[in-house]
């Protein structure tokens, strides 16, 4: 909710409960679902690296505090170990000069390279991509089968039956878990897509209703055979949505990173 709210540039905040790390996840509007809390980076340096390993594949969002004397060097080291992922660091938490600034790992460290930081703060990392990691895990899987149905045509000629045997039961496993495994991948992303294109649609909607109320448009038809340029809403309501888009942006210049949106040349209608 606070994520939608500061994505139309409504005002959030959120009085304290017994732990900062939820008010600042929800003030953050970074993802809430799932996520995982490491208090400070540990002082020792194996310790440290085990954490920051971790980092790398997880894909939960990750919540650290930090030292405003040690945030930048924090800030590194996350960036070096996670890459450039969205992330936010939230200070003075319902006080007077309460802050959430949101962006990439690489745009907080030169903000806060040129902005001493001030009080303690909450870091708040997106976690990894999860798609990407299944594509990765699928695509290395991939290449051992192919290393390993390589070395078996050439040495087949010389296996006795039963290793022959074993060995292509082996390839066969192999092929259907890299099937399976990419069948999932594919269903996943087109249950990811369907999700965001509804989401669009609903947000395309409403501002075609808006516009109709406004113009005091009688009818507003989504599918048709022919409409002149004159009557075809498709092309306003897209900039409508580019604008509102912009809008946001532009509202929350310095503290938010907004992922933008293209928009299918369907959306709109005819205006009668």
């Amino acid at each position: 909710m606070a994520r939608l709210c500061r994505q139309e540039g409504i005002p959030v905040t959120v009085a304290p409960g017994a732990s900062a790390v939820v008010t600042a996840l929800v003030l953050s509007g970074m993802p809430a679902r799932r996520f995982i809390f490491e208090g400070f980076l540990p002082t020792d340096k194996k310790e440290k690296a085990e954490v920051l390993a971790r980092l790398e594949k997880e894909t939960r969002t990750t919540v650290f505090y930090e030292a405003p004397h040690r945030l930048t060097d924090t800030l590194k080291e996350l960036l070096k170990s996670a890459g450039n992922r969205d992330a936010a660091c939230v200070r003075e938490i319902t006080k007077k000069y309460e802050e959430v600034k949101k962006d990439s790992l690489e745009n907080l460290l030169a903000f806060y390279g040129e902005n001493p930081p001030k009080g303690e703060f909450v870091v708040i990392v997106g976690g990894a991509d999860a798609e990407k990691l299944r594509q990765e895990e699928i695509e290395g899987i991939s290449r051992r089968f192919k290393s390993r149905l390589e070395r078996f045509e050439k040495d087949a000629p010389t296996m006795d039956e039963t290793t022959r045997l074993q060995e292509r039961r082996a390839l066969a496993e192999m092929e259907r878990d890299v099937t399976r495994r990419s069948r999932e991948a594919r269903e996943e992303f087109n249950q990811r897509r369907n999700e965001e294109v509804l989401l669009l649609q609903n947000r395309a909607g409403r501002l075609v209703q808006d516009l109709a109320k406004r113009e005091k448009f009688d009818l507003v038809l989504y599918e048709y055979f022919y409409a002149s340029d004159r009557i075809d809403l498709t092309k306003r309501v897209i900039d409508l949505l580019d604008a509102s888009s912009d809008a946001r942006k532009n509202k929350t210049a310095g503290d938010e990173t907004l992922r933008d949106h293209h928009h299918p040349s369907s959306t709109g209608g005819l205006a009668v």
